[in-house]
């Protein structure tokens, strides 16, 4: 093993600032100036995603040279993700909203870009399958040892495999893999072989796993999947194996696991950690020998099997020390290395290091104005919810002020969406906003979030006991002397907006006010318009029941509680919303009519609070009504 590395910087890590303006409204809600950062192949070209105008472009550097970056950008394109297939060529997913019959979707499109000859093109510009047609960038993998080739799925709710070429017009006439029953999803190993087929039954109540043998026969596992068994790498050089992270009786988290397909048993454990589920793993270019192990819970570091990795990690962590550090990419031959910095405070940023000259180079952050000046610390804590569950939360706290010092604040009670999500220990650009108002900031991980023991606890579970962990986390803020019992708001996107509302409705007396940004309101209605989609059914089973359990789905709407809330209501929703439809906001708006309450139309946006000016104004109303009701400290 080679010395440790010592690291060099060419630029101060200057996001100390001069004498600055004070920060505003605008300072956070601006859109990052960067995200989905990388390095091509052999690390000639630095690419990100950017916001120009009010769409998503990529933009690609050729480094160390004195050309402009090419900038990927059209009117009605909105690029989705992208990746390199070679030190030139990537492709890019794009995205376009429209409506088919009424019913708002996004069809996408793959691109083509050279980034030496800085051209873009659409690939599959001549395939007439109809079934292709909305959706066309749902690739499966990128091919490392065959450059101008990937995998991509074709065929709607049966999808076919297909090895693809990056000149392709047309689909291929040859399958990689053939469509197989209840299957939507496949994963391919990086050798291109398609061996691990996820879906669900044709009346979408349960879940479908199969996986490929050594010998190049399929077998069910859906069983499994009572173990919350996921597939998590597949070896190249063990073609009957999967590495699968499962459930076991004598263990909080799931473990991962060697799992030998053709005789359906488990072997060797190969990670496990007391603390948290696994993210992800990543195997190295051949896909025979695992790189690093990554865990959901930030109290857990990546694990790197590679001592090389891990000996530059190292290093990069003695000079920076006071953030979380990742390597986010590394050319080929491993002259170059992006490595990706965060803190709770601190937002991301990405330094260049030459792994021959031992320099590191400070490039950019997602927000440059926030470096070193958002105010907020995250703390964080825990507390036991009423039936004796420990629930794990993240508390921000204004500038200067530590957790023992913190007394009677203002809080906003921020629970995250999804709720099939999670809130990180990392720079979140709202609970900040709200610390430098000297507002107290809660987000809590209750029951249903993803990557703890607890998480099927949420399951059918809205308004019930993911609400009553959202209740007494605010209580416990309250009896800490943390928050002022008579200043506290609730506040919540999608399904956080969701619990905003029944927190209003199931507490009157708990919140001084609420605000629901493109929040659910009306639990019968979501699920009649998931019927619309593929596998909509499936994927909000555990919501509930249209037909067994609408009794309780209304009971659990905050459309139909609205006579039960005391405090002020702010409602947000973009009219052009394709996750939650903005009609949940004008029915809560009605039900609301003879209660003080705001509705806010944003116009043109969506569910994610896309377009910069929108965004604005969001958070510019939603301040105000915070001000308005709270008065920061």
């Amino acid at each position: 093993m080679r010395a440790l590395m010592t690291l060099v910087f060419l630029s101060n890590i200057a996001y100390t600032f001069a004498e600055s303006a004070p920060l505003q409204v605008s300072d956070f809600a601006r859109q990052p100036r960067l995200f989905s950062v990388d390095l091509s192949s052999n690390g000639t070209y630095f690419s990100s995603i950017v916001y120009v105008g009010e769409q998503r472009a990529i933009v690609v550097e050729k480094l160390y040279a004195k050309e402009k970056p090419y900038i990927v950008t059209t009117k009605d394109w909105d690029f989705r993700w992208y990746a390199w297939l070679s030190d030139r060529v990537m492709i890019a997913g794009v995205g376009i909203p429209t409506t088919v019959r009424g019913t708002p979707v996004v069809v996408t499109r793959l691109a083509r870009i050279d980034a030496e000859k800085r051209q873009t093109k659409l690939l599959f510009a001549g395939e007439d399958d109809q079934s292709f047609w909305q959706i066309q960038d749902d690739v499966i993998s990128t091919l490392p040892g065959q450059p101008e080739h990937f995998l991509i799925q074709s065929g709607g709710s049966k999808p076919n495999a297909y090895r693809a070429s990056i000149n392709s017009r047309r689909l291929p006439t040859i399958t990689a893999q053939r469509s197989l029953g209840g299957v939507h999803d496949w994963q391919a190993d990086a050798d291109g072989n398609v061996r691990v087929g996820t879906g669900f039954t044709a009346n979408q109540k349960e879940p479908i796993l199969k996986l490929l043998d050594g010998e190049g026969e399929w077998h069910d596992f859906t069983h499994l999947l009572a173990r919350d068994f996921e597939v998590m790498a597949l070896p190249t050089h063990e073609p009957d194996v999967v590495y699968a992270q499962v459930s076991t009786e004598d263990a909080p988290f799931r473990q991962l696991q060697k799992f030998h397909v053709s005789t359906g048993t488990f072997g060797e454990v190969l990670a496990s950690n007391p603390l948290s589920d696994i993210a992800h793993v990543t195997l190295n270019t051949a896909g025979n020998a695992i790189e690093s192990i990554s865990y959901e819970s930030s109290l857990v570091a990546t694990e790197y099997f590679d001592t090389w990795l891990q000996s530059l990690l190292t290093a990069f962590n003695k000079a920076v020390p006071d953030t979380r550090n990742h390597i986010a990419a590394i050319s080929q031959d491993r002259s170059r290395a992006l490595i990706l910095s965060w803190s709770g405070h601190l937002p991301a940023h990405y330094y260049l290091f030459e792994t021959d000259s031992k320099h590191a180079t400070y490039l950019q952050s997602a927000y440059p104005s926030l470096m070193d000046r958002a105010p907020g610390r995250v703390h964080e804590r825990t507390f036991e919810a009423r039936d004796g569950l420990v629930i794990p939360a993240f508390l921000t706290l204004p500038a200067g002020i530590s957790p023992d010092r913190a007394s009677n604040l203002p809080t906003v009670i921020f629970p995250h969406g999804g709720p099939h999500a999670r809130d990180f220990n990392e720079f979140d650009w709202m609970s900040q906003m709200f610390a430098h108002q000297g507002y107290a900031v809660l987000q809590i991980n209750f029951r249903g979030s993803t990557g703890y023991a607890f998480e099927k606890l949420g399951r059918r579970e809205w308004g019930g006991t993911m609400q009553d962990d959202i209740t007494d986390g605010t209580r416990w803020l309250i009896d800490e002397g943390i928050s002022d019992p008579k200043r506290i708001c609730i506040v919540g996107g999608s399904y956080g907006g969701y619990a905003a509302l029944m927190g209003l409705a199931t507490e009157p007396d708990l919140y001084r006010c609420g605000a629901s940004f493109n929040g659910v309101t009306d639990l019968v209605h979501l699920l009649s318009q998931q019927t619309m989609y593929i596998g909509g059914r499936f994927y909000s089973r555990f919501i509930g029941n249209l037909s067994s359990g609408r009794k309780d789905l209304k009971a659990a709407s905050p459309v139909n509680l609205a006579d039960q809330i005391k405090a002020p209501v702010l409602l947000l929703h973009g009219d052009k919303d394709r996750v939650v439809h903005y009609s949940h906001a004008k029915r809560m708006s009605r039900a609301l009519k003879d209660h003080p309450h705001e509705l806010v139309v944003l116009e043109d946006e969506g569910h994610h609070l896309q377009r910069p000016a929108r965004r604005l104004e969001f958070a510019e109303k939603l301040m105000a009504f915070l001000n308005d009701h709270l008065g920061s400290s």
